[in-house]
């Protein structure tokens, strides 16, 4: 009788063994599973309690900002004397720090100005034109380029020309580019006074012309993050295919040489680009009809994707302009502004900011006001800070109505919802079911 007491002891304790090593591994497939399936559900919110003001001055307006992509530095161009150090309203460069809130005043013309400045990743360079003489180089008057080194505080003149105009100034991420259009005869073989496009590497001081056409104008550069492509757009017949001189998107590929030409629409006018870090997506302005949903050609935002071609519209409105999409590194969040009434909240018409979420779909509005434009967006690496100008008295800040920079944070509350497979699901009740035919056994082994 001991013998078979213990015997069955001995089973229920193998048995009891085996089954909880079941378990455990059920368990842990059943983890896995939820682990390897899951659904992502993002959410952006972008509180307008939490737009911060960056400029707040009495008279003199403050626009034109970019963002570095680290979110933590903003240029701009101001006519308002901000410490006191630009008491004649001349325009000029002032660099903001988001974190201390200091705003360090880059520029102090006088005579002429200095506007659309643009700042790499970490706000050590600020590229920007300007008509003064700030380096002792000559008479006033022409706009040049110039690159201001936050660090060493030297500025360098890149541009040296006695007519025309030296404008739209990009800088890249990597700080290694500065791309600009000009009318000028910059290099020499620009004799007609076309607007062309140009690149120079800061390393070496050398300049490079891009485009060179016999008639048309190509402006408005945009640089990816390591400085090998520049989108631009151009009414000039680059690539062939563009006889009807309309605005079209191209991209320079600086490496080899080659130009793209992306949209070709001739009942439409392209213009904005603004390519990702990357340099696999890009959007722009158009009142083309890509997607076939443009059909009434209102002035939209498109994406596209730059090695399949394909197109989107994140914008469609019946009435009211979308336009000035600034992009974040990956390609997955879009700046812009617009008058149109987007998810009801804009019944007014007034220009807003919004902010476009392509894992999503969503759009986000960050300014909500009943008077006043918000315009100029510009967003960092991440998508989540976006600065910009307005006239709107945000948050009772600007009584004033003058144009000032402000910051918008967003948080992203994305969560990871898991989910089980149908595979999932057939390994945990197998496993279920032998450790249940386990213990039933143990049962009849012990009775």
């Amino acid at each position: 009788m001991k013998s078979a007491i213990l015997h069955l002891t001995d089973e229920f304790h193998r048995h009891s063994n085996l089954t909880v090593s079941l378990l455990i591994i059920s368990i842990f497939l059943f983890t896995s599973f939820l682990l390897n399936n899951q659904n992502a559900y993002a959410q952006l919110i972008c509180p307008q309690r939490g737009i911060e003001q960056i400029t707040d001055e009495p008279s003199g307006d403050s626009d034109d900002s970019s963002i570095s992509a680290n979110g933590l530095w903003i240029a701009f161009e101001s006519q308002a004397d901000i410490g006191g150090g630009n008491p004649d309203g001349q325009n000029d460069i002032f660099l903001a720090d988001t974190i201390t809130g200091i705003i360090e005043q880059i520029t102090a013309v006088s005579p002429g100005a200095a506007s659309e400045p643009a700042v790499n990743r970490d706000g050590t360079l600020v590229a920007f034109d300007a008509t003064a003489d700030l380096i002792g180089g000559g008479p006033p008057g022409n706009a040049e380029i110039f690159l201001f080194n936050a660090t060493t505080g030297i500025f360098t003149q890149i541009t040296f020309t006695t007519s025309g105009g030296n404008l739209d100034v990009a800088i890249n991420a990597d700080g290694t580019h500065v791309a600009f259009s000009s009318d000028a005869n910059v290099l020499g073989p620009n004799l007609i006074g076309n607007f062309e496009i140009y690149i120079y590497e800061i390393a070496t001081g050398i300049i490079t012309q891009v485009t060179n056409t016999a008639s048309g104008a190509s402006r408005t550069p945009s640089l990816n993050a390591d400085g090998t492509l520049v989108a631009f757009r151009s009414n000039a017949d680059i690539v062939g295919v563009n006889d009807g001189g309309n605005n079209e998107i191209y991209i320079y590929n600086i490496t080899n040489g080659t130009f793209s030409q992306i949209t070709s629409d001739p009942s439409a006018s392209s213009v904005d680009p603004n390519i990702d870090a990357n340099g696999n997506v890009l959007a722009f302005k158009s009142n083309g009809n890509f997607t076939g949903e443009n059909p009434d050609g209102n002035d939209e935002v498109f994406l596209v994707d730059i090695a399949s071609g394909a197109f989107s519209q994140i914008t469609n409105n019946i009435t009211g302009d979308s336009e000035e999409p600034a992009i974040n590194a990956d390609g997955t969040r879009i700046a812009f502004r617009s008058s149109a009434n987007i998810n009801g909240g804009n019944p007014e018409g007034n220009a807003e900011i919004y902010l476009f979420d392509t894992t999503t779909g969503i759009t986000t509005q960050i300014t909500n006001e009943p008077s006043g434009i918000s315009r100029d967006p510009s967003i960092d690496a991440s998508g989540l800070r976006i600065s910009f100008d307005s006239e709107a008295d945000i948050n009772g800040g600007n009584p004033e109505g003058n144009e000032e920079i402000y910051l918008a944070i967003c948080r992203d509350l994305s969560v990871s919802i898991p989910t089980l497979s149908e595979w999932g699901l057939m390994a945990m009740a197998s496993i279920l079911g032998i450790a249940g035919f386990m213990v039933i056994r143990r049962r009849n082994a012990v009775a």
